[in-house]
């Protein structure tokens, strides 16, 4: 791998470690406003927050673009449910 390979690489880790940062922070952010205990890992929403943050250490160890990938189509399948779940609780504030 070259020099800029490597530097490609890096970069879009960056780039997807924001996103799975991010995506876990609105997760932690619904969980505390609907008193949903974190540790219950039977509740999906525990579960997809555990798995957005297992993402983060995911990104670190991939090699490849094509690793990324798969990580990045999952982050953006958990932050599109989570948009979701936000939206769905602003509908029942809103009315």
């Amino acid at each position: 791998m070259t020099g800029e390979e490597r530097y490609e690489l890096t970069f879009r880790k960056e780039i997807l470690w924001s996103l799975a940062a991010s995506v876990n922070g609105a997760y932690i952010r619904y969980e505390q406003r609907n008193t949903i205990d974190g540790q219950n890992e039977t509740n999906p929403i525990v579960a997809d927050n555990n798995e957005t943050f297992s993402k983060k250490h995911e990104i670190i160890l991939s090699r490849t673009h094509s690793e990324l990938d798969v990580i990045e189509e999952r982050l953006k399948e958990l932050q599109k449910r989570i948009n979701e779940l936000e939206a769905q609780e602003d509908a029942t504030i809103g009315a």
